[in-house]
């Protein structure tokens, strides 16, 4: 059987595999889907063989071919495989050891906390914007950030819209003690091509971390879904979505989103 991939941010390759996973896929023959593809990225060229470098990443473990047929059917997510993937120790154990091969972390005790919103609308993290930096600053821990300091609006991004998708770096710089920031943050990100070196740093310091914090999703959060990490905010409820055991710090609620971390 050949997957045709039409959807092929970080986040939608990631919830692929823990899919494929899941089969016990032995083989894997995968169609990308250019069109599609050609309609969001200027850089398609470039884009695809860092689609191709991230899968087989991800794919370690089996032979995977790049096939080109037009008539494969366009695979969707199959959110119960997902979930149960992610309530199969031994395939959480696998992302573990992959992102954490070769890679030495160096800093104390800390946080991560993502300066990059997406699917959040902007005018719901204004009210909750002061609660949530007067709680990161009272529990006085290290906080490691990671993203963006500013988000470039390619096609895909103009699409979704600057309400939904926007980095809170000022803000964070502006709110939270500078004794407590370790800033990992990159330049700018959404036209800018992704860095499969730079993602492998990241996540080795997501499971390094005591819990990571997200406000909204993106290809981090499906990449942290395995960690047991997460303490995440969203507009939808991913809870019901993927109540898996290494998922129950995944808030719709803000009011037991900021509770958690008064906690952490």
């Amino acid at each position: 059987m050949v997957y045709k991939l039409s959807k092929l941010g970080i986040g939608d390759i990631f919830l692929f595999s823990l899919e494929m996973k899941k089969k016990n896929i032995k083989d894997l023959k995968i169609n990308i889907d250019l069109e599609t593809l050609s309609i969001y990225r200027s850089d398609t060229p470039d884009y695809i063989n860092f689609v191709i470098e991230l899968i087989e990443f991800l794919f370690q473990d089996i032979p995977v071919e790049f096939v080109n047929n037009a008539f494969n059917l366009v695979y969707e997510k199959n959110w119960s495989l997902i979930n149960n993937s992610l309530n199969t120790p031994e395939i959480c154990e696998y992302y573990k050891e992959i992102f954490k091969k070769d890679i030495e972390n160096t800093e104390d005790e800390y946080y991560v906390l993502f300066t990059k919103i997406r699917d959040y609308q902007y005018k719901d993290y204004q009210k909750i914007k002061t609660e949530f930096f007067n709680t990161l600053n009272n529990n006085n821990k290290k906080i490691l950030l990671l993203g963006e300091k500013e988000i470039e609006y390619g096609v895909e991004y103009k699409l979704i819209g600057e309400s939904s998708i926007y980095s809170i770096y000022n803000d964070i710089i502006n709110n939270i003690n500078h004794d407590l920031i370790i800033d990992k943050t990159i330049p700018k990100m959404g036209i800018t091509l992704p860095d499969l070196n730079l993602i492998i740093s990241d996540m080795n310091l997501i499971y390094n971390s005591k819990q990571t914090i997200m406000i909204g999703r993106g290809g981090f959060f499906c990449l942290s879904l395995p960690t047991n990490k997460l303490i995440s905010l969203h507009s939808e409820d991913y809870s019901s979505i993927l109540p898996s055991i290494n998922n129950r710090g995944i808030f719709s609620d803000e009011f037991k989103f900021l509770k958690i971390l008064k906690n952490v």
